[in-house]
């Protein structure tokens, strides 16, 4: 990264903690967004499902584990940034993971492993929150929970 990548990064992240992370008047985390994306709220009947509706419930159990996970983070009583659900490219997978195979479904080289084709602006995936403090930043993938 090129030094004036990375002093502008640095400016515009300071501004942020200045701005929102040491605030004398509030001590609540900021969300961003303010409310969960709603895609999976619909109640699926229990019992027999069929194989689309299996998945569909599948999915909407993970979203729900995220709501949770995005209800405790309002709850804390510091100052914090939770943002929830960014998207990242194939490019900016890579730089943490340089070498790895193919994963896309369905690639034009085959099913057997091989090193990966795919775009560096891509979509790659989404990071479920990226909470940022004063000295830190936390990355979380939820994966389906129980509380107790």
């Amino acid at each position: 990264m090129s030094t004036e990548v990375r002093e502008s990064i640095e400016k515009i992240g300071g501004e942020i903690l200045e701005e929102y992370c040491q605030s004398s008047t509030t001590s609540k985390p900021i969300m961003i967004p303010p409310v969960p994306d709603s895609k999976y709220l619909e109640k699926l009947p229990d019992g027999e499902l069929g194989k689309k509706a299996a998945k569909y419930k599948y999915r909407q159990y993970g979203y729900e584990a995220e709501v949770k996970v995005y209800r405790c983070f309002e709850e804390l009583e510091r100052n914090v940034i939770v943002i929830h659900q960014i998207p990242y490219t194939h490019e900016q997978y890579s730089a943490f993971v340089p070498e790895h195979n193919c994963t896309k479904k369905r690639c034009e080289k085959g099913p057997e492993v091989h090193p990966c084709c795919r775009k560096e602006n891509e979509a790659e995936g989404e990071n479920d929150f990226v909470v940022i403090g004063p000295d830190f930043v936390a990355v979380f993938e939820v994966k389906g929970l129980a509380v107790s």
